[in-house]
C-alpha cells in the first residue's frame, strides 16, 4: 500500500488538534421583584465564546438553609438573605449555597457536536453589609473555609477586633457597587484562586461584646457572584483519536 503523503499526514495532524480551548467568564445577580422563595436560578443567558464562537447557557441555582431566600425589600437591585431577623445571614444555621444546575449548548458553530463546556466554578461573589461593623461570617467551598472575619471589612470603619482569615486572594476590594446595588457598602471576595465548584456564605457568631456591638450584628447578605467556563472545539479525546488512527495506518502499510 502506497504511503501517505506528508501533506496528507499534516493535514490529518492539523485536523486533530483544531482549536484550542477558550474561557468564558460571567457576572450574575437579581434585579428583579422582590422575592422570597426556597432556591432561585441564575440564567446566565447567551454566552459566547470569542474564539469559536461556540454559544451556550447555564443555570446557576442558590438554596437557602435556615429558612427562605429573601431579597432586602423594595422592588428591585436587591440582595439575598435568608427569611428570619433582618433577613439577612443573621442565624445560626442560615446559609446560602450557589451550585451548577445546567450547561446548554445553543450553537456548536459548526463543531458538528464535539464541543464542549464546561464549569470551572466561582470566581468571586460580592458581599452586601449594612452598618457592618459587628458581621461575622465565612465564605466555603461546602467544606473548606475559603475567607472569613468578624468585625467590618471597611478598611476605614470601627471594628470589635476584627479577626480576618483569607484563604487564596482573599479580600479583593471593598466599597464598590454590586451590578444590582446603589449603595457601595460591598466586599468582593476573590476566590478565582481556587474556582471552587460549590460556594457557601454562612452565618458565623461573632466573638466580640462591648457597648457597642449590636446583639443581633450580622446584618451581611450577597449579591453578585462570578463564574467562569472552558469552551473546547472537540472532546481532547478526539484529538489523541486521530493521531492514534495515523500511526495504526502507517503500521499496516
Amino acid at each position: 500500500m502506497k504511503l501517505f503523503s506528508t501533506a496528507f499526514m499534516a493535514a490529518l495532524l492539523v485536523g486533530a488538534s483544531v482549536a484550542s480551548a477558550g474561557i468564558v467568564t460571567d457576572n450574575l445577580f437579581y434585579d428583579g421583584g422582590n422575592k422570597t422563595a426556597a432556591t432561585h436560578d441564575y440564567n446566565t443567558g447567551t454566552l459566547t465564546d470569542a474564539g469559536t464562537g461556540i454559544e451556550f447557557e447555564a443555570v446557576i441555582t442558590i438554596t437557602a438553609a435556615g429558612g427562605d431566600l429573601k431579597t432586602n425589600g423594595g422592588t428591585s437591585d436587591r440582595e439575598w438573605g435568608v427569611t428570619g431577623g433582618n433577613n439577612a445571614i443573621d442565624t445560626a444555621g442560615e446559609s446560602i449555597t450557589a451550585t451548577l444546575t445546567s450547561i446548554t449548548i445553543t450553537n456548536d458553530n459548526g463543531f458538528g457536536g464535539a464541543a464542549n463546556v464546561t464549569f470551572d466554578g466561582f470566581t468571586d461573589i460580592l458581599l452586601y453589609f449594612v452598618g457592618n461593623d459587628g458581621d461575622a461570617g465565612k465564605v466555603t467551598d461546602g467544606t473548606s473555609a475559603l475567607f472569613q472575619w468578624e468585625g467590618t471589612l471597611d478598611p476605614g470603619g470601627a471594628d470589635f477586633g476584627d479577626t480576618v482569615i483569607s484563604v487564596g486572594s482573599g479580600l479583593q476590594t471593598y466599597g464598590e457597587s454590586g451590578e444590582s446595588a446603589v449603595s457601595v457598602n460591598n466586599a468582593r471576595i476573590d476566590v478565582s484562586g481556587t474556582l471552587p465548584s460549590t460556594l457557601v456564605a454562612e452565618f458565623v457568631a461573632h466573638s466580640g461584646g462591648g457597648a457597642t456591638a449590636p446583639a443581633d450584628p450580622n446584618r451581611w447578605r450577597i449579591d453578585d457572584l462570578g463564574v467562569q467556563f472552558t469552551v473546547t472545539p472537540e472532546p481532547a479525546s478526539l484529538a489523541l483519536l486521530g493521531l492514534g488512527g495515523l500511526m495504526v495506518l502507517r503500521r499496516r502499510q
